[in-house]
């Protein structure tokens, strides 16, 4: 849905062209843009390795369960729990951005749309193996690999 809308009206935007105001308002369609969006990949991730590959091709769109203390009271490191929620789809639309890893633990950096007060400037990390394996099918934490999609430029 969300790649379609970007398809719809020409591509997509850098944040230092277009910065996040954390205000309801109408979207600036005269804005110039860096990327042309041809049409979106859903996918049903499940496995950590297809979350990985996903963003390592740019981001991508994801839900989480938000509705515990662990998501919404959120001040910084690695939440390695899957006491966020359950269920099929997340409550929460974020944006996966990247990945990194501390000691042993490999993480995913997700923006939320929250701001920039809220976790570590409006992103946090969320263990990429926590209730899983890389080969086999799991929610992960806090559901971030229950389903995505992506733009195809």
């Amino acid at each position: 849905m969300i790649c379609f809308y970007l398809k719809r009206n020409g591509g997509l935007a850098t944040e230092a062209t277009y910065p996040y105001t954390a205000k309801s308002d109408y979207c600036n369609k005269s804005v110039t843009h860096a990327v042309q969006v041809n049409g979106e990949k859903n996918t049903m991730l499940k496995y950590a390795s297809s979350l990985l590959d996903a963003i390592a091709q740019g981001p991508v769109m994801t839900f989480l369960f938000a509705g515990s203390s662990y998501v919404k009271g959120y001040k910084s490191g690695i939440v390695n729990t899957n006491k966020c929620g359950n269920g099929y789809r997340g409550n929460l639309g974020t944006t996966a951005v990247g990945y990194g890893v501390d000691g042993d633990t490999t993480y995913y950096i997700v923006k939320n749309n929250w701001g920039t007060t809220w976790g570590e400037e409006g992103y946090i990390r969320l263990a990429a193996d926590f209730g899983s394996t890389f080969n086999r099918a799991q929610p992960g934490t806090c559901g971030i690999q229950n389903y995505g999609v992506y733009p195809i430029v």
